[in-house]
């Protein structure tokens, strides 16, 4: 299963990248080509090598979707994170920041579809 997410989040990251192109997220990263080009590498010396997240967030800023924000999401939600956050609302009913990370998540995850539709 891990190796599963490992290659998807490369995948994920992969696309990110070339969305932007590897000169501009070189730019807004401050890493070489070839750091970069490790973040995504499925080659098994660069097998836990992953992109950082304030990586991601500054290159999906400038993307024309959240590719890696999505894919977390996508493997959030088939890990049950709905249900999780039930049981936390359960536990914490008066939790208004809970509704906030729903509605967040409803968000994002209707964003995932029109992205899969086309």
């Amino acid at each position: 299963m891990t190796r599963d997410i490992d290659s998807f989040l490369k995948a994920r990251t992969e696309a990110l990248v070339k969305d932007i192109g590897v000169e501009a997220a070189c730019a807004a990263t401050g890493k070489s080509k070839a750091t970069i080009g490790r973040y995504y590498s499925t080659h098994a010396e660069h097998a836990t090598r992953f992109m950082p997240v304030d990586a991601v967030a500054r290159l999906e800023a400038a993307a024309s979707h959240p590719h890696v924000t999505l894919a977390l999401l996508e493997l959030a939600q088939s890990d049950a994170l709905g249900g999780r956050l039930d049981r936390l609302a359960a536990a914490m009913p008066e939790a208004p920041e809970l509704e906030t990370i729903r509605a967040a998540l409803d968000a994002m995850e209707s964003q995932l579809r029109r992205d899969r539709t086309g």
